[in-house]
């Protein structure tokens, strides 16, 4: 169950990043004027877009040392939690 809730966590980083580069695409038109509060407060598009590999590879390695312990699940479980996390932010502030 562990490495399948990891490999799941690739298949949903790539996911995240179809999905951001969709959320960048659907904006090309805006400009300054048009879409004046475009764009995530705070966190750069890049840690969103490059932060789902990021914690695919992570949640992989760290799944090598935590399967076949009792709560090795949780680490898999956190990473699909995060990466639902960051389709939320992209969707959140793609639709302002």
């Amino acid at each position: 169950m562990n490495w399948a809730l990891a490999l799941l966590g690739v298949v949903g980083a790539g996911a995240v990043m179809v999905f951001a580069l969709g959320a960048v695409m659907s904006t090309a038109a805006c400009s300054d004027k048009q879409c004046p509060n475009l764009g995530p407060n705070g966190i750069s598009f890049g840690v969103l877009f490059y932060g789902a590999p990021f914690v695919a590879a992570v949640t992989v390695v760290v799944s090598f040392f935590t399967a076949q312990r009792r709560r090795g699940v949780v680490v898999p479980l956190l990473a699909l939690a995060l990466l639902v996390a960051d389709v939320t932010l992209l969707a959140v502030t793609v639709a302002q």
